[in-house]
């Protein structure tokens, strides 16, 4: 595919893949929609009829600074839209560097507000203006009397020297580890940075993991805890009740147990004479064995219960140490602590994993950089020998 040439008038000649210009409130000009097929077009026109303002909106989505004076309508904005064809440009390295959505057919557009500031766009996307002056002289060549810049262009004059020696995997397999040794270098940045900052916070991340391991917290330790210090705190009272219910069971002529003994006793011997009142008596003789084993229950669980000033003291510390780390931490759970605990200590593992991390990047990146040495030698090399034949 061959550039277009759009020859506007005796003193300008453009050399590019324009297919499309689109221009809203510029210097003279409304609105205007110029569609460029491939080859030559010239525009001719008497002086003053404008072809330099072509020139001019076009400069602007080339990274020209733009005035707020060349607004035909001061109150609006102006609008500079430029379609190109950049199929067969090998530009995508720069749109990867750049970071930019690359299409094979590109849209540079420039806005001008009336404050005079400006912004502009590649593929709708907002960039400064040196990337698009830099992207502009890629795609368009301006020539004009007594000039010829591309020429002059070092980066021209490279690239034709390329094309001659014909070394384009080379020069690919350059690019190419010289992106990666330009992402580890960065990569080398951000971790160093990082082990910068986490020198710094060592010391903190050591002191809390130190404190919250020493505690030795266990999920669910506090409520068994508050659980027992409450029956503790009231096993005097559980203690009295708990006997006066044994007493009222199982002690003294009158007890509930003797009671239904005696009861017992009556219906046997009234089953002997009566047999219908059988299935009573061995219902009560029941009840007396189930009073008998509740009231040994109820006296085995008032001996366990003891009090204990020592053991309330202690809960009371362990209890209080929990407490002040969920108030220091500003959580709601022993179970909130453990986790706190646990992510300090990842970060701590991952400080202490930075700098062999970072070695083992350092002599990647030395490693690349040797590599590279020696593809930009044999680069140079084929360069300097085709430069004495052209």
């Amino acid at each position: 595919m061959h550039p277009q040439i759009l020859n506007l008038k005796s003193d300008f000649l453009i050399r590019c893949m324009l297919t499309h210009l689109s221009i809203s409130n510029y210097a003279l000009i409304k609105e205007l929609e110029i569609d460029f097929r491939e080859g030559m077009t010239i525009i001719t026109g008497e002086t003053g009829a404008g072809k330099s303002i072509l020139i001019g909106a076009l400069s602007l989505i080339l990274g020209q600074r733009a005035d707020a004076q060349s607004l035909l309508d001061k109150q609006r904005k102006c609008v500079v839209e430029g379609t190109f064809s950049i199929k067969d440009y090998g530009l995508k390295d720069f749109f990867e560097q750049c970071e930019l959505d690359y299409d094979d057919t590109t849209v540079i557009r420039r806005e001008i507000n009336p404050n005079g500031k400006s912004r502009a766009f590649i593929n709708d996307t907002p960039v400064n203006l040196e990337q698009v002056k830099e992207l502009g002289e890629m795609l368009v060549d301006v020539h004009s009397q007594h000039k010829t810049l591309t020429l002059q262009d070092a980066r021209f004059q490279l690239a034709y020297i390329d094309a001659y020696v014909g070394h384009d995997k080379l020069l690919a397999d350059f690019r190419n580890d010289f992106h990666y040794f330009n992402r580890l270098k960065s990569e080398l940045a951000i971790l160093s940075e990082k082990e910068k900052q986490s020198k710094a916070d060592q010391d903190y991340y050591q002191f809390q993991f130190d404190e919250l391991n020493a505690a030795k917290l266990e999920d669910g330790e506090q409520e068994a805890m508050e659980k027992e210090l409450e029956l503790l705190n009231h096993s005097e009272e559980i203690k009295s009740n708990l006997a006066k219910a044994t007493d009222t069971l199982s002690s003294g002529e009158y007890s509930l147990m003797a009671m239904i003994k005696e009861v017992s006793n009556i219906l046997v011997k009234a089953a002997t004479l009566h047999p219908a009142l059988e299935d009573i008596s061995k219902r009560i003789e029941a009840c007396h064995i189930e009073v008998k084993d509740i009231a040994g229950e109820i006296e085995n669980a008032e001996q366990k219960i003891i009090y204990s000033p020592k053991r309330i003291a202690e809960i009371n510390e362990r209890l209080d140490t929990i407490y002040r780390l969920m108030q220091k931490h500003r959580l709601n759970s022993v179970k909130e602590l453990i986790e706190l605990k646990d992510s300090v200590a990842v970060k701590l593992d991952s400080i202490s994993t930075l700098d062999t991390k970072i070695e083992e990047l350092k002599k990647e990146i030395t490693a690349r950089e040797g590599k590279l040495n020696e593809l930009s030698t044999l680069i140079s090399k084929n360069r300097k020998k085709a430069k004495t034949q052209i």
